[in-house]
Parts: C-alpha cells; structure tokens; sequence
C-alpha cells in the first residue's frame, strides 16, 4: 500500500475533473479523496497498489475533454491513515 499526495494544475476546476477522477479511482481501487482547492488546482491523496496509482496518474495527465492539464506535481509518502474509500470533498 503506498499514499500519493499532490495537485493537479492547469483548466481543471469547472471540467468535471473531480468527478473524472474519482471515476477512475473506483476502476482501479484507489481510495482517498480529491478536491478544488483556493488556487484554481484540483488536490488529491490517494492510496493503492503502486502500479494502480501510477495508472491513475497517468490517466489524470490526459484528464475529461474539457480539461488542460499543465502538470502534476506529487509526493509520495507512506499512508498516515487508512481510507475506506474514495471521496469527492465539496
């Protein structure tokens, strides 16, 4: 189990990018959250199987149709807690 904490930059609040996030969270059991923060970026921690994680990176770099990427910036850390699930915080 590995934890995955970062933000997403770039045209990402307004896209349906948490919902396309959490998405493909299900697909891959990925448990954690994400959210809009005050900086225009999407935050997220995530929790999984390393190969899952890195999956679902990948797939947030490309991110829905009406989304522009710029980048992600992530650290990865042991998990401080244990998440059950995954959740888009409002």
């Amino acid at each position: 189990m590995r934890q995955v904490n970062g933000k997403v930059i770039g045209t990402v609040q307004g896209v349906s990018f948490r919902q396309f996030a959490f998405m493909h969270a299900q697909e891959l059991n990925i448990r954690g959250w994400v959210k809009n923060a005050q900086d225009g970026s999407v935050e997220f921690c995530a929790q999984g199987e390393i190969m899952a994680i890195q999956k679902w990176l990948k797939t947030l770099q490309v991110g829905p149709p009406a989304s522009e990427v710029e980048r992600i910036e992530v650290k990865w850390n042991p998990p401080k807690e244990e998440f059950t699930e995954f959740s888009v915080i409002h």
